[in-house]
């Protein structure tokens, strides 16, 4: 049997608009949380794979501290990223392990690009990135006093 695709459809109040947000079936809703969540596991696998790659070449250069604090970074957060995204999807839960996310790929990215290529990513790039961290760590914190 063929499976069918969902529909997206929005659905009309009879008078020819679409009804409003408030209104709407939250399927929709909750396949996109759904696909941004299997999002989120992907990028988990690729920022853990890359943490071991960072680290297998830090471990062959001499004196490499960005690249060493990089791929802790990336391997710690890859773990965090990928046992939230497993979690059935909450908005406060995927919108702090959205931070998590951006906020490991601006930090380590910056740190790599520094040791690698003696040049940031953008001005600001790592600090901006560890504060975005720090924002997805707490919002995790206050997840964990809401239903949403």
């Amino acid at each position: 049997m063929a499976r069918r695709a969902p529909r997206f459809d929005l659905p009309h109040s009879g008078e020819g608009d679409p009804l409003p947000l408030a209104h709407r079936q939250p399927s929709c809703h909750i396949s996109l949380m759904l696909i941004w969540s299997r999002l989120l596991t992907a990028i988990a696998g690729l920022m853990g794979a890359a943490g071991i790659g960072v680290s297998a070449y830090a471990a062959h250069m001499d004196n490499a501290p960005n690249l060493v604090t990089a791929a802790q970074f990336l391997m710690i957060h890859a773990a965090a990223i990928a046992a939230l995204s497993l979690t059935p999807p909450r908005g406060m839960v995927l919108f702090a392990t959205s931070l998590l996310a951006l906020g490991a790929i601006l930090f380590c990215g910056d740190l790599c690009l520094r040791a690698l290529a003696s040049r940031s990513l953008f001005p600001m790039a790592a600090p901006l990135g560890g504060m975005v961290m720090i924002e997805g760590w707490l919002f995790i914190f206050v997840s964990a006093f809401t239903r949403r």
